[in-house]
C-alpha cells in the first residue's frame, strides 16, 4: 500500500504479503481435488499480523469438459500473530462453482456463490476470454445478496475486476486489479510454478 499519514501527519508503510503453496491431485473421471496452505503477512507501521491460511475444494466435470462444478471451503485461518490482543473472528467461506465452457475453446463463464457467514453472502459473475493460447483474459463481477452492505451494488463499477493469466509452462504468471467503492482500486500478482 505504501507510505500513508494518519490525522496527526506522522507517516508510516502498510503491506500485505502472501505465499501460499496448492497441491491438486486428478482423478478418472474428470474429478480432482485440491488443497492449499499459505503463510500470510500484514504490516501497518510496526503493528504486523501473521496468520496460516488453509483450503480445500474438488471439482467434477462432465466427459467434454463443457460444464466444471466444484465446491470448496476457503479461509480456514489460524493466527500466528495477531495486531493486537482482541483475537479477530475469521469465518471459513463455503464457495459453490459452476463453470460453462464455450464452442470455441479457452472461453467461458463462471458463477461462484460464496458463504462468507450467516448474514454475509456473495455471487461472483466471470468471463474468461484466450486472446492467444498463452494469455487469457478475465473479467469479473460481485454481488451482495443478503447482506446489509447489498446498498453497494448500487455502483455497477464496484467490485469489478480485470485480469491477465500468462502461461508459459510450468510457470504461469497471473495479474489482476478490482476496484472497490470505499478502498480505491487494488491490485495483485502471483506466479505459480507447476511441479509434478
Amino acid at each position: 500500500y505504501g507510505k500513508l499519514h494518519n490525522s496527526d501527519g506522522d507517516s508510516f508503510t502498510a503491506s500485505d504479503n502472501m505465499l501460499e503453496l496448492a497441491i491438486v491431485r486428478q482423478y478418472e473421471n474428470n474429478f480432482c481435488i485440491g488443497s492449499s496452505l499459505g503463510y500470510s503477512q500484514s504490516k501497518i507501521g510496526n503493528y504486523i499480523n501473521q496468520i496460516l491460511v488453509h483450503g480445500i475444494g474438488i471439482q467434477k466435470s462432465d466427459k467434454d469438459n463443457k460444464y466444471i462444478t466444484s465446491l470448496a471451503i476457503e479461509n480456514m485461518i489460524r493466527t500466528i500473530q495477531s495486531y493486537s490482543n482482541v483475537d479477530i473472528d475469521y469465518s471459513p467461506h463455503i464457495s459453490f462453482g459452476l463453470e460453462l465452457n464455450m464452442r470455441q475453446p479457452g472461453n467461458s463463464i463462471g458463477f461462484n456463490y460464496v458463504i462468507i457467514n450467516d448474514y454475509n453472502d456473495e455471487l461472483i459473475i466471470s468471463t474468461k476470454t484466450q486472446i492467444k493460447e498463452i494469455i487469457d483474459l478475465y473479467i469479473a463481477k460481485s454481488f451482495y445478496i443478503l447482506s446489509e452492505d447489498s446498498i453497494i451494488n448500487k455502483s455497477i463499477f464496484d467490485k469489478l475486476s480485470f485480469g491477465i493469466d500468462i502461461n508459459f509452462n510450468p510457470y504461469q504468471f497471473d495479474c489482476g486489479m478490482q476496484y472497490h467503492k470505499d478502498y480505491g482500486f487494488i491490485a495483485g500478482t502471483s506466479l505459480t510454478i507447476n511441479i509434478k
